[in-house]
This record gives structure tokens, sequence and C-alpha cells, in this order.
């Protein structure tokens, strides 16, 4: 659950409260992750300096104070698809911020947008934590995607735009040539001793008790992205080459029920267990054998780079990010995102001897020498200013 918050989350408890004074804008002041926001971190709401997010709520606004004119202007430009100039209503009793350094974390254009027109501050960065295209036609994004049509133009204020991943920058790059120089990776940050530590909290018992199969894991939300859809025939293959294997899916999410109905089709009820979300998931990778990441996309991959923390072999298609991760193909198995191609890494793996697997893992080690470059960007660029 919440990838972009956690790795937000992971990015606030590195900066020293001693050190910088931290606001953290939200549009609502709520979500199941708020409570690990670190105390020291001043949590604010946009409606408190003046932001009121909800359109529909801010109609009703307009409309009580007789501004009609105004909120003929939202409902235009809401059906013109113009969220950009609908956005510019809802920033009119913004009071004025001014920060050393303002950063938009979020991919909301509402918030990229304020930060961008609405904050002063002498240095600007721009998080994108998703694929990067341009569709005028569209307004809204795909999962896993950012459509940079309305964006666009509100990036040359920032002083760098910041991708999670290599695949992400180059992609930057390649759409906003005329930005390239301030198109800079710093990949997401993870908190290993927490990692390790809540891997020790609990037995997964679900997994231990059965000594006898390989135990393959996979963790996300049941959306398309994540393509957990295919693991019941990926299982299927196995079964039929007649492989002892139980597979364990942690997450939630609209395709949950779908995936369901495809295990009881392929009678795989003995073999997927589905798990429902966890908030701490960590004694289950412990548990596993092997993570498989069957995904169609991911930016930058935290599951994967979860099991690499606690040390286990990863099976994963071969989406954007992944070969930046496992040193392309060294600290791991990378295959095709097809049933076939993912069950022939999975049997691959169960194949391997220790000394193979050992060299393999050592690879995979967290954080290689790419990632940890990247992250002491981040502060060579927030010191700057000293």
């Amino acid at each position: 659950m919440g990838g972009i918050e956690i790795a937000l989350i992971n990015l606030l408890n590195r900066l020293n409260p001693d050190q910088y004074e931290i606001d953290l804008l939200l549009e609502t002041k709520t979500g199941e992750f708020l409570y690990r926001v670190p105390q020291y971190v001043n949590i604010i709401d946009a409606e408190s300096v003046g932001v009121l997010c909800s359109s529909k709520r801010m109609l009703f606004r307009e409309l009580r104070h007789f501004r009609l004119i105004s909120a003929c202007k939202l409902v235009f430009y809401y059906l013109r698809k113009r969220r950009d100039k609908m956005y510019e209503i809802h920033f009119r009793n913004l009071r004025q911020l001014n920060y050393d350094i303002a950063i938009c974390y979020s991919p909301s254009l509402m918030l990229m947008q304020l930060v961008n027109n609405h904050v002063e501050a002498p240095i600007k960065l721009y998080f994108m934590h998703n694929k990067p295209f341009i569709d005028n036609k569209k307004t809204n994004d795909g999962p896993g995607y950012s459509n940079m049509a309305l964006r666009g133009k509100y990036l040359e204020n920032y002083s760098y735009i910041c991708g999670v991943s290599n695949s992400i920058t180059d992609k930057l790059k390649e759409l906003f040539p005329q930005y390239a120089e301030k198109c800079i990776t710093i990949y997401n940050y993870i908190d290993v001793e927490e990692i390790v530590n809540k891997s020790t909290q609990f037995v997964a018992t679900e997994m231990t008790d059965d000594r006898h199969s390989v135990k393959i894991l996979s963790v996300g939300r049941f959306v398309s992205e994540k393509n957990f859809t295919v693991i019941p025939s990926v299982c299927e293959l196995l079964v039929k080459q007649r492989l002892e294997v139980k597979w364990y899916v942690i997450g939630d999410g609209n395709e949950f029920e779908k995936t369901q109905n495809l295990i009881l089709e392929k009678h795989l009820e003995d073999r997927v267990f589905l798990l429902g979300a966890k908030d701490n998931p960590y004694p289950y990778f412990k548990a596993c054998d092997i993570y498989c990441q069957p995904s169609l996309t991911e930016a930058y991959c935290i599951t994967a780079c979860e099991a690499r923390i606690l040390n286990k072999i990863i099976v994963a298609t071969d989406f954007p990010a992944i070969r930046e991760q496992l040193q392309n193909e060294l600290g791991g198995i990378i295959v095709k995102n097809e049933p076939n191609y993912i069950a022939e890494g999975i049997e691959k793996v169960i194949a391997m001897g220790a000394e193979e697997k050992k060299d393999m893992l050592a690879y995979a080690q967290y954080p290689n020498n790419l990632e940890q470059a990247t992250q002491n960007k981040f502060f060579e660029i927030i010191n700057s200013l000293e």
C-alpha cells in the first residue's frame, strides 16, 4: 500500500529536525499513513492556506457568495477539461507561501501548479513517480502513468525535475529537451533498518508451517499495472510441471475479486492464496523462497527493493527500472511479461544451486552504487543554500 506515501515518509525521516524546519502540505489532512509522519514535521492541509481542493465545494462556495461569473468559469473549465485554468480559481484565496526549498512530491497537477505559481523559493524540485507521456486529448492519468500535456508548461520554474528511476528521467528528457539539464534521477528512499526489524515482529505461519513447498510471494495493489491476474495462469503451468509450489499474494484493490475467480476456475485454491492488505508484510517476505513481481509497468519498484533487503531471489517482468535495480539481470531473473516466461524464470530459480543463488543475491544488495549516488544527490541540492 501507498508506495509514494511511504517513500515520502522515508525521505522525511532522513531530514534532521535540528537542521531543517519542515512543512508537509496535504490536499486533506487524512490518510492511512498519517501516523507514520515524523512528529517534527508540521502537517498543514491545503484549506488552511486558502486552497479548497474539492471542485464541487468550490462551486457551491462561489454560488453561496453570489460570484456567478467565477462559478460559470469553474463549470466551463471543467467541461472543457482545462484543469489548470480551473485550479487558478481554487488558488484565488491562497496566502503567500515562502520557503528556502519547495518540493512537489505528488503527481497531482493541482499541487504542481500551486508550488510553481504560488510558492516563493530559490530552489524548487518536482518528483515524477510515474511514467510520463503526452496526449493532448486526455486529461486523466492511467494507472502508473502521468499525462504531461498540462503539466509541461509548469516545469520552467522548477530547479530540478526528479525522476525516481533513470527510465523516467530519460523519458522526461525526451519529452522536454529544453529542460534536459534540469532532469535528474533520485531513487526513492527505503528504511532498511525498519524493514529488517519489522520482518521479525511475528512469524508468517501460513507460509512457515509448510516445509515441503517452494513458497512464492507477490506484494502490491490489485490493479491492472501490477498484473496479478496473471498469477493463476503462471501457477497452473508450474503445477503441470509437477512442481510443489505455493503462491501467496498480499494486497487489495479492484482486481482482487477477478484474481480470486481465476483461482477458483483453475482449481488452484490449495496453491494460490490471497491474503489481503497487510500493514506489515515483511515477515511474509522473510518466509518466502522466491519473490515475484509480474508488473506491466513500474517507475521504481519498492517491493523489489524490500525483497533485496531481506535477501530473496527475485523473478520480475521486464518493466522500466528493474534492470537498474537488479543490475541488468545479475541480481535476479528478468523475463518477458507472458505466463510461460514467468513460469520458466521461477523454474530456473528452483533449479539453481546454493552457490548460484549466493552469487545472484550478492549482486542484488541494496542500495547498489547507482541508488546510493542518486540519493546523495538530493542532499547535495538541499544543502547548496548553506
